[in-house]
């Protein structure tokens, strides 16, 4: 569906569960960041791929976490137990700027990737061959509906086009 779809979508679900306010408005898109039906169709599939090995992400912590859980509730004193899980970078990060990048720290150091080349490895996305192993970093374009209702994440790496 893209990142506008999404964030329209994410930000109809918040205000239905009475996270935000219901008279909160979806502010507009950010100077510089394109739509996602202005992509061409392998970058519609390569940033697609960075969301869903995101997605996969947290998917897979979530799910072992609560394997842990299930384990902890079998031992003696269980009741008496308190959980305190963090999973988290900084919540919704631009980093890799709009291109996305597949090691952060070439891009940290002026060397951004260009989409055509990151596409060239679509199927390793999320692997052992790239550095950011737990997920691509493609966040820049995602970062929007990933931290709705607001323009930007609270990072530092959002593009200067604000």
């Amino acid at each position: 569906m893209g990142w506008d779809q999404y964030r329209e979508e994410t930000f109809a679900r918040q205000k239905k569960l009475g996270v935000i306010p219901p008279e909160t408005k979806l502010t507009k898109r950010s100077e510089g960041l394109p739509a996602w039906d202005s992509l061409n169709a392998d970058q519609k599939r390569l940033y697609a791929r960075m969301m869903e090995v995101f997605a996969g992400y947290g998917a897979s912590v979530d799910f072992e976490m609560g394997r842990i859980i299930d384990a902890v509730k079998q031992l003696p004193g269980a009741d008496n137990t308190v959980f305190i899980y963090i999973a988290g970078d900084n919540g919704s990060s631009a980093e890799g700027g709009l291109e996305g990048t597949l090691n952060e720290n070439l891009f940290f150091n002026g060397f951004p990737d260009k989409w055509e080349d990151e596409l060239k490895v679509i199927d390793e996305l999320g692997g052992r061959s790239t550095s950011t192993t737990s997920r691509p970093s493609g966040r820049t374009r995602w970062t929007r509906p990933s931290s709705g209702p607001s323009r930007w994440p609270a990072t530092s790496a959002a593009p200067a086009t604000r």
